[in-house]
């Protein structure tokens, strides 16, 4: 495994410890209240005096582990690219400098 692939599961990984706690409640959360008749779209929290959408919740929590994941991803993508980019004009400058080794050893 590369570099960039054990720093993407390392990262992916994070993001899920977060994630999966607050995904795997709603989503039980849903279930518990669906199994009871009741609207998961709909119900009164008598802690917090509000309604809440247990559905919205559910795609908030989804959305935003997404995100983080296509922003890491994103992220060790361009540095990749990036080192490339240096390793590449590396290669060449180390070309160049044969060449002109070469050049100067040449004689007309």
């Amino acid at each position: 495994m590369s570099e960039a692939e054990d720093a993407l599961k390392q990262a992916k990984d994070a993001i899920n410890k977060v994630f999966a706690p607050l995904i795997e409640t709603t989503q039980s959360k849903i279930h518990q209240l669906e199994s009871a008749g009741i609207d998961p779209s709909k119900y009164f929290d008598l802690d917090s005096n509000e309604t809440v959408d247990f559905y919205q919740m559910l795609i908030e929590y989804t959305s935003a582990r997404d995100q983080a994941v296509n922003k890491i991803e994103n992220q060790i993508t361009l540095a990749v690219k990036n080192q490339k980019k240096k390793e590449a004009a590396r290669s060449a400058k180390r070309v160049q400098d044969q060449i002109s080794k070469m050049m100067k050893n040449l004689k007309f």
